[in-house]
C-alpha cells in the first residue's frame, strides 16, 4: 500500500539525508514528522522545486521504462497527486482529511 512505501521512504530519509531530522519528532515514518514538514527535500534537507520535482519524477517513469505521453511537467505530477487522492478516497480516509 502507498502508505506502507511512505513510511519506508520516511524512515530511510533520515539515513540518506540527515540534514532532514532537525523536522522529526521520535518515532519512525509518519508518525515522526510534523503535517507541514516538506515529503520530499534536497541533501540540504529543504524542500525541492516544483521544476525539481517534475524532474524527477519524468526521470524516475523513464528508468522504470515507463512512457510518461504528452504528460510533462506539472501535468504529471498533478496526475501522481490525483492518483493519491484517489486511493486514500477508496481506503476511506476523511473528505476532511484529503
Amino acid at each position: 500500500m502507498l502508505v506502507d512505501i511512505l513510511e519506508r521512504y520516511l524512515t530511510s530519509r533520515t539515513l540518506r539525508f540527515p540534514a532532514t531530522t532537525k523536522r522529526r519528532s521520535p518515532g519512525t515514518g509518519l508518525a515522526a514528522w510534523p503535517a507541514n514538514a516538506p515529503l520530499f527535500v534536497g541533501a540540504d534537507g529543504e524542500r525541492i522545486s516544483r521544476g525539481t520535482l517534475q524532474y524527477r519524477v519524468l526521470r524516475a517513469f523513464r528508468r522504470a521504462g515507463i512512457d510518461a505521453g504528452r504528460a510533462r511537467g506539472a501535468a504529471l505530477v498533478h496526475g501522481l497527486r490525483h492518483t493519491f487522492a484517489t486511493e486514500l478516497a477508496n481506503s476511506e480516509v476523511s473528505v476532511y482529511t484529503l
